[in-house]
């Protein structure tokens, strides 16, 4: 769907095969809304045409000669920043932390090519990569320099509970869209031993789960890792479904992957977690909602609330998208709204209370 907008959107395209800028300015230029302004094999020329076009996006391959897209995109940043949208194949097993390098440095979002090709690109993924254009058109990346925005008291919204807050049994934590940025972030800063389970639901591309797994892993002390079906949570870990699979808690504690269709057009959902976290923990759990487009997570946040466990949703003041964290405000599912800074403070506070 077209974005309302006077102009259309302008897209630099950056990637060292000719068929791909090919295909892909095709797909892109086919849309109303959008048009690409100019086309790069590399890095140097990718950087000098955000320069000179000042596009709204610039869409970057990993792997190019002369300036790679991880050089390219800490350039554009500390120069001329725009929003970048990575557009490279799945993640492998030599080469798994790059792209969420690239996201580290400034980047956006990923999205993957497909894994025969761009000459087995259909319709549904050209309707996609133009959506996800779109959505990454809107982010101010002025937010991504330097450290979280210092929170302005009126952007805070806070309500007062009736029983004192108290250390979780367990943590659930949702994103879409910025939410790999902000949950670097948490991770980079949570001990090893961290005393409370945390299950996190990413909305990402199908075929950068397990990658990204793995490079939260080495972000910070605390354990990150793929769930097991049949696991009890552990204190200190981070638990991620499987790509494409859905997490939940069953009636017994115990972690589920289920694969079973996808909720509201997603898979994982982060309202089938968080339900199934309100329904065995109750008042004995928190809820985060992060940063992300669309209205996954505000029904399952506010099915936490009235369970009568915490809820907070990121400040959509300063996140990155703030679509999901303010459709949870307007159904009153969260207690309160933090900025990122103020969700880490919460989250280390837990370990001082008995």
């Amino acid at each position: 769907m077209a974005t309302r907008r006077s102009s259309p959107l302008r897209v630099v395209i950056a990637d060292d095969s000719t068929i791909a800028l090919r295909v892909l300015s095709g797909m892109l230029d086919s849309q109303p809304d959008i048009r690409v302004v100019a086309r790069a094999q590399d890095g140097v020329e990718a950087l000098e045409a955000v320069r000179t076009q000042a596009p709204d996006v610039l869409c970057t391959d990993l792997h190019m000669p002369n300036m790679d897209g991880l050089e390219l995109t800490r350039k554009v940043m500390s120069s001329c920043p725009c929003p970048i949208l990575v557009i490279s194949v799945s993640v492998q097993d030599d080469d798994r932390t790059n792209v969420f390098q690239l996201i580290h440095a400034g980047a956006v979002d990923v999205f993957p090519k497909p894994r025969g090709g761009l000459s087995s690109a259909d319709r549904r993924f050209a309707e996609d990569l133009a959506q996800r254009v779109r959505t990454v058109a809107r982010v101010d990346v002025f937010r991504r320099q330097g450290a979280t925005p210092t929170p302005r008291p009126s952007a805070l919204r806070r309500s007062a509970r009736s029983t004192p807050l108290r250390r979780p049994h367990v943590i659930a934590i949702g994103a879409s869209t910025g939410g790999v940025q902000a949950m670097e972030e948490i991770v980079r800063l949570l001990p090893g031993s961290f005393s409370i389970p945390v299950l996190y639901i990413q909305h990402i591309s199908e075929g950068f789960q397990s990658s990204l797994i793995s490079w939260l892993n080495g972000r910070g002390p605390i354990t990150v890792k793929e769930a097991s079906a049949g696991a009890l949570p552990l204190p200190g870990h981070v638990y991620l479904p499987a790509d494409r699979h859905h997490l939940t808690i069953d009636g017994i504690g115990h972690l589920q992957i289920p694969l079973t269709p996808p909720h509201n057009g997603h898979r994982p959902s982060i309202d089938v977690t968080f339900e199934s976290v309100a329904d065995y923990y109750g008042p004995t759990a928190m809820g985060i909602l992060l940063t992300g487009m669309g209205r996954d997570g505000a029904t399952g946040l506010r099915a936490m609330r009235d369970a009568g466990g915490y809820t907070v949703v990121q400040d959509p003041a300063e996140a990155i998208v703030s679509g999901m964290p303010r459709a949870a405000l307007d159904m009153n599912a969260a207690d309160d709204a933090l900025p990122l800074e103020g969700i880490i403070s919460q989250l280390l506070s837990f370990e001082q209370l008995a």
